[in-house]
């Protein structure tokens, strides 16, 4: 389909992005591999013990202490820096009522039968440890997987923010020309392919002359024309997308409206894996 054609069906807004496009900008878009990494990130974060890593990084600020007796002491056959961690049982008296519970220490743990300083909650005593040994198991490997979590979330965020700026260009957005002013090697390559830099410069309606800039491998679709066509948000001109650039291979109709995505048992599938793995992730770190 020509630019001046699809200029013309995209004249009028707004226009109809449809429920199935809704959908795949969420599954199919930019943000949903890192949520996707995220969530398996915190699965296995969940496995090694984040819950506890949380309660021990937040709850023992004030702890109370009691005297208790080590009962038991075992390998856990994890090593760090050539120290083996151990896991040590303990019991103590609270109000009349005996708790007992699980610490974790490298090196040389206590011995069976010997007292040791119980730190517990006030308001729950049945979260204790035992004072300078770990209330969780793996707290190191948690905090850096954490990082990681939190770093995946952020990149996320940004990218679904990108995703929805999307949408609403594909509703609202002006059709605009742009012309390549300019194709530039960059020092990436993907499939031993190069990706360029190519910058192109569009008049937005308020008559100003701006700069969008696209980089890709594959990029013979996007020079193919003497001019491309481009979407600009009306609200922020400086935000624009080429039309042969959009993600999910989108078409418009005549009427001016998105067709709907193609392979739509596929996005279906990928929909139900999608929310399944989110909401099972966060079932588990809510319950």
């Amino acid at each position: 389909m020509e630019s001046t054609q699809r200029e013309k069906y995209l004249s009028d807004t707004p226009r109809t992005l449809g429920l199935l496009n809704h959908l795949a900008l969420v599954v199919r878009g930019p943000g949903n591999l890192a949520w996707i990494f995220c969530c398996l990130l915190l699965q296995l974060a969940l496995y090694m013990g984040l819950k506890s890593f949380w309660i021990e990084s937040t709850s023992f600020s004030n702890p109370g202490v009691v005297a208790g007796v080590c009962d038991r002491v075992s390998d856990t056959n994890l090593t760090v820096n050539e120290e083996e961690q151990y896991e040590v049982g303990f019991y103590f008296e609270h109000e009349g009522k005996r708790y007992t519970g699980f610490s974790y220490v490298l090196g040389y743990p206590p011995k069976e039968g010997s007292r040791v300083e119980v730190e517990y909650v006030l308001k729950d005593p049945n979260i204790s440890r035992i004072r300078g040994l770990h209330y969780a198991r793996f707290p190191i490997l948690i905090g850096v997987l954490t990082a990681f979590i939190l770093l995946l979330a952020l990149i996320g965020v940004m990218r679904s923010l990108r995703g929805f700026r999307l949408g609403h260009l594909l509703v609202y957005g002006n059709p605009v020309q742009a012309t390549l002013v300019s194709k530039e090697p960059t020092n990436v390559s993907i499939n031993d392919e190069t990706v360029y830099k190519l910058n192109f410069e569009y008049t937005d309606p308020a008559g100003e002359v701006r700069s969008l800039v696209v980089k890709s491998h594959k990029y013979d679709h996007l020079v193919d024309e003497k001019y491309e066509l481009a979407l600009c948000d009306p609200g922020k001109p400086e935000l624009c997308f080429l039309f042969d650039d959009l993600p999910l291979s989108l078409t418009i109709s005549q009427s001016g409206q998105w067709d709907p995505p193609k392979g739509t048992m596929g996005l279906f599938i990928r929909s139900a894996v999608f929310f399944g793995l989110m909401g099972w992730t966060f079932f588990q770190l809510f319950s």
